[in-house]
């Protein structure tokens, strides 16, 4: 598949059915490609040269082994190439019918494609997921049939597709949680809470109940939670409610008190002091 360069690209651009967004663009080799953004995720495989990675205020030396996911808001583009080779797997990770609830499990699906991009300036890219020979052969081998199911679009190609896809994160986050790099272990390891906590927006989770589910100390899971997201583990799981509690006051008919109830506050008065606290506003006006 060939896409015209643009400063931003649309589903219309790469999904050849609309229906079904994933797809997968191999670029043998990747061409000088400017600044952009687009409406979807690429998990990207680099198997051959060497290149520059950019966005608006870094850039990054990728060469072959490297694997990484570009989310699709952040401008971003390729140059100073030297016969870069790479897939690029395409998706919309909202609208494809992927059920995630099985790789959520896993600590290296969230490391890779949740946090990873969204702290790579901090980790400088030593967080990225580095295959040996081995190892990438087979990840090309999953992508590429990937690419024969979406060239020839046999009967229920889109089922084989999914599932080939599927099978290509699992690899790629069990390589991930097994990695020896600092930075790596780090966002793994933390990344297992992460996806506890946001299994349980149905109710409160207490620290000590965090730090059995990890096997790590408080002052450890404080320390690499805080250098991770921000928060503390208690308040950023404050914010998984709330942003569930909009959900509910957003796509439901669900009272006030039948939301609290669904999300562990129990009373309306107390959700309503902890949703203006984080939003600034009470429930029924952002309703």
């Amino acid at each position: 598949m060939e896409i015209s360069i643009k400063n931003h690209l649309t589903h219309s651009d790469v999904f050849a059915d609309s229906a079904f967004p994933l797809s997968v663009l191999r670029r043998t080799p990747q061409a000088p490609f400017p600044s952009h953004t687009h409406d979807f995720s690429e998990l990207v495989i680099v198997y051959g040269g060497k290149g520059i990675h950019f966005t608006d205020d870094e850039e990054y030396s990728v060469s072959s082994g490297d694997v990484f996911v570009i989310q699709g808001s952040r401008a971003h583009g390729y140059r100073q190439l030297e016969d870069l080779m790479l897939i690029n797997i395409i998706y919309d990770d909202i609208n494809l019918p992927f059920p995630k609830e099985d790789l959520l499990d896993l600590k290296g699906y969230h490391a890779l494609f949740t946090w990873e991009p969204r702290l790579r300036h901090e980790h400088n890219f030593q967080s990225r997921l580095r295959l040996s020979h081995r190892d990438l052969a087979e990840a090309l081998k999953q992508a590429e049939l990937m690419e024969k199911e979406t060239e020839l679009k046999l009967d229920g190609y889109r089922f084989i597709c999914l599932a080939l896809f599927m099978q290509l994160c699992g690899f790629l986050s069990r390589h991930y949680d097994t990695s020896k790099v600092p930075q790596m272990k780090d966002l793994s390891r933390i990344s297992g809470v992460l996806s506890f906590l946001e299994q349980n927006t149905d109710r409160f989770v207490s620290i000590s109940e965090i730090t059995e589910f990890s096997a790590m100390s408080e002052s450890t899971v404080l320390r690499l939670f805080n250098k991770t997201t921000g928060f503390s583990p208690i308040e950023y799981h404050s914010r998984l409610r709330i942003q569930k509690v909009c959900h509910l006051l957003s796509t439901t008919s669900k009272t006030i008190t039948e939301i609290a109830f669904d999300t562990g506050y129990g009373d309306s008065n107390y959700l309503s002091r902890q949703f203006k606290k984080i939003m600034g506003m009470a429930p029924r006006d952002y309703r």
